[in-house]
């Protein structure tokens, strides 16, 4: 199993109530094994570039904001309630990439990379009816943790296609299987992931990402 190096974690479709508001990337991706699918309706997504790193966030939470996302992404102290961010009964997508030069395309498989590009990057499915509770885990560190199923991956096989800069960027996705595992669980297994998720959605420029962990994170 690949693991992450971070430590994170539309339009209208039927039965998710969300008004057309531009280009958006839709699909699902589900854990075969487990009984478990995510509907995706990624509408909105922020991004910010220092020097040849790129950061985007991905999501389909209609409360997103610069302010919110940027509060995720770190850094933070304490309990961080995640329901303007984290997309409960969905999944969202962290991006990240340190060979930025006023954009980027990459694939996976190809005949250049033993690992996938998308090693620096990360999805995070929030699986079910589940809902934010305020709980103490691990070593007792208390936050707000989703109630079902949390899993977190990258995609392995998939074509990324991103442009832009100060005035916006341009996200173009076509994603069909993910390696992962899941969180908060007793389980370290792999835990793949398969489904078709693709289109295209306008990051807004978010400059409060410049103090982002995930920023210089290695």
């Amino acid at each position: 199993m690949i693991r992450l190096v971070l430590g994170l974690g539309g339009l209208a479709v039927a039965g998710c109530g969300k008004e057309e508001t531009g280009p958006t990337i839709t699909g699902s991706l589900n854990l075969p094994e487990h009984g478990e699918q995510a509907d995706i309706v990624w509408d909105k997504a922020f991004g910010y570039v220092d020097g040849s790193t790129m950061i985007a966030f991905v999501t389909g939470s209609p409360d997103a904001s610069c302010a919110s996302v940027s509060a995720y992404l770190g850094p933070n102290d304490g309990a961080l309630k995640k329901d303007d961010v984290l997309d409960g009964g969905s999944c969202t997508m962290l991006v990240r990439t340190h060979e930025w030069d006023g954009g980027w395309s990459v694939s996976y498989p190809n005949a250049e990379d033993n690992w996938p590009p998308s090693i620096d990057s990360n999805i995070r499915c929030d699986f079910g009816e589940g809902e934010w509770v305020l709980e103490s885990r691990g070593s007792g560190y208390e936050d707000y943790y989703w109630s079902a199923t949390v899993w977190q991956g990258i995609p392995d096989v998939f074509t990324w296609d991103f442009s832009g800069g100060k005035s916006g960027f341009e996200l173009t996705v076509d994603m069909s299987h993910y390696d992962g595992g899941f969180l908060h669980s007793d389980n370290h297994d792999d835990i793949p992931g398969s489904g078709a998720i693709d289109g295209t959605v306008n990051a807004k420029w978010c400059g409060a990402l410049s103090d982002a962990t995930v920023l210089s994170g290695g």
